[in-house]
């Protein structure tokens, strides 16, 4: 495996990983209904119906966050190692 690929299947996976964990909290979202809206908790993406419509816990938010930074910045180091390779064929 090559370190370009590695940072592919890299963000690849963190992609896939913050997609499985919105999914879990999803899970963990009431079925009461938003008194506001009417509509569910899983459709607001809330673990629970609150009166200050804290819909997400902070720390879900970071870590969602970096899961998706991390994803983010594996594809601009597999490109960049991409672009280089290509430069360095035709070079």
């Amino acid at each position: 495996m090559t370190l370009r690929s590695a940072f592919l299947y890299g963000s690849i996976g963190a992609l896939v990983l913050g997609k499985s964990f919105s999914v879990v909290i999803q899970a963990q979202a009431t079925r009461l209904p938003d008194p506001a809206t009417g509509h569910t908790g899983p459709y607001l993406f809330a673990p629970a119906i609150s009166l200050h419509f804290n819909y997400i816990t902070s720390w879900q938010g970071w870590l969602i966050t970096a899961i998706y930074a991390t994803a983010i910045l594996c594809f601009v180091v597999w490109a960049a190692l991409a672009l280089r390779e290509r430069f360095r064929r035709q070079g």
